[in-house]
């Protein structure tokens, strides 16, 4: 993750992802974490929090934006 940052310059990032193992990569580079919901009897374990919660990809782009905002 380190290396494609530096590769894009990326000065603002979100770590997007499904399961529990994208958190702690999201966690362990320094980067927010957004958690796209599991099933709702989906048991979580002890990952850290994310930073966004989504229903969807769709919720994405709101959060992109605000983040982009100075």
């Amino acid at each position: 993750l380190d290396r494609a940052l530096a590769e894009l310059s990326a000065d603002i990032a979100v770590y997007v992802g499904d399961r529990e193992t994208d958190l702690l990569a999201a966690e362990y580079a320094g980067l927010d974490s957004a958690l796209i919901r599991p099933a709702p009897n989906a048991e979580r374990g002890p990952a850290p929090e994310p930073t966004y919660e989504l229903d969807s990809l769709h919720d994405l782009a709101d959060i992109l934006a605000a983040t982009a905002s100075p």
